[in-house]
């Protein structure tokens, strides 16, 4: 079961050709044991992100159902007000459905290494402040705040901008999530000896040890443990497809 380990035969020590198809055979269950265990890991992980999307957009199609059957019942005896009000929730929910439906299909075609974007010579100063000029002010009425600490001399790098402004704006929407009724996050980026390293980092009480590693699975959300998030999964898989790699790491804030 999952919950027992594992028994790997003792390796023979013996030098005749007996002793050496005995280690050849022990050293293949080993593997093909190994090869077992992930491929239930890689399963229950799948399961438990079918349940988690399942959850997610149930929860959406629940509301927008809600609302249509108060409206339609409710429709001669709502004032004008009240119907807008309906039809702008319904709205909203739709369109949260149909964001998840597109992460869906973006996670789907970077899992099956499909061509997602096009590489061209960009600016990530310039990118990075546009970035950061359009979170500003919903920030601020947030009680937020947002700053870039960015050198205008990096050098131009190989990008899709369209795909590197989705990965950034993905990780400023989970900070801002999670970094305090009046957190802070900083954008900095910085020449690396392969490149250039791009950090977000907010005010916010920071990730459990135990949690962090999983942070970027497909379905993982820290708030919310019976529902999936794929922003960051799929912030994760655009640096995959850039060559490089996202990673979480604790400070002293956040």
């Amino acid at each position: 079961s999952d919950d027992e380990t594992r028994q790997t035969p003792p390796l023979a020590v013996r030098n005749d050709e007996l002793g050496t198809l005995e280690n050849g055979f022990n050293l293949m269950t080993q593997r093909i044991g190994d090869q077992i265990d992930l491929l239930a890991e890689t399963d229950r992980r799948r399961r438990t992100f079918m349940a988690h999307i399942s959850h997610d957009l149930r929860t959406p199609i629940a509301v927008i159902s809600s609302l249509l059957e108060s409206l339609d019942l409710r429709y001669e005896r709502l004032n004008d007000a009240d119907r807008i009000d309906g039809v702008r929730a319904a709205r909203s929910e739709v369109e949260h459905l149909s964001r998840l439906v597109n992460d869906l299909f973006h996670l789907a075609r970077m899992q099956n290494a499909e061509v997602i974007g096009d590489r061209e010579p960009m600016s990530l100063p310039d990118l990075i402040y546009d970035i950061t000029d359009k979170y500003r002010t919903p920030l601020i009425n947030s009680h937020k705040c947002v700053v870039a600490n960015v050198s205008r001399d990096l050098p131009l790098v190989e990008g899709d901008t369209g795909l590197i402004e989705r990965m950034l704006d993905n990780l400023i929407i989970n900070a801002q999530t999670h970094c305090g009724e009046t957190g802070k996050i900083t954008i900095d980026a910085e020449n690396a000896p392969h490149g250039v390293t791009i950090r977000v980092r907010d005010t916010g009480p920071g990730i459990p040890p135990d949690v962090a590693q999983h942070v970027f699975e497909p379905g993982f959300s820290r708030g919310n443990p019976d529902g999936g998030g794929l922003g960051l999964s799929i912030a994760s898989g655009i640096a995959e497809w850039h060559g490089g790699a996202i990673s979480y790491v604790a400070t002293d804030v956040g």
